[in-house]
């Protein structure tokens, strides 16, 4: 347990005891906190070595749709962690008022909550033409130990 400050402060350290750990779980609370991939906070935690990530937020966008990127680099989704391939399929459409950008977001949440679990993901989010499909539903059952709850 720690905070995003402390790990800014110990990136570059290179024998900082958590770079040197490959973490089971990692899991950023707040991680709307992360939005800019160029801050060190953000490049800290990304670097972290862990078999899982996940994150938690209730604004994963605040002032832009390039604020998704930082998101997504951290959980290692590809290929929304390309910075070309976000900002092709959202953030440029955004910007210029397309209404696919608007579309391409309309995801039911459940989606972001699961697209780096699902390496298939892309495929069932696009339709036969192509399109983005504007709702998908998806039922997911995890099943955790006893000590993970």
């Amino acid at each position: 347990l720690t905070t995003y400050t402390t790990l800014a402060a110990e990136d570059p350290w290179e024998d900082s005891p958590v770079k040197k750990i490959e973490w089971r779980r990692i899991i950023l609370d707040e991680a709307h906190l992360i939005k800019n991939i160029n801050a060190l906070q953000s490049r800290a935690v990304t670097k972290l070595n862990a078999k899982r990530r996940w994150l938690v937020t209730g604004t994963p966008i605040q002032n832009h749709s390039f604020d998704l990127f930082s998101l997504m680099a951290f959980l290692r989704f590809e290929p929304l962690s390309i910075k070309n391939y976000l900002n092709n399929l959202i953030a440029r459409p955004l910007a210029s008022g397309d209404e696919k950008g608007i579309s391409r977001l309309q995801v039911k949440d459940i989606v972001f909550c699961v697209f780096w679990l699902l390496p298939s993901l892309p495929n069932i989010l696009y339709d036969s033409s192509d399109r983005f499909r504007s709702w998908v539903e998806l039922h997911i059952l995890v099943q955790i130990s006893f000590c993970e709850k």
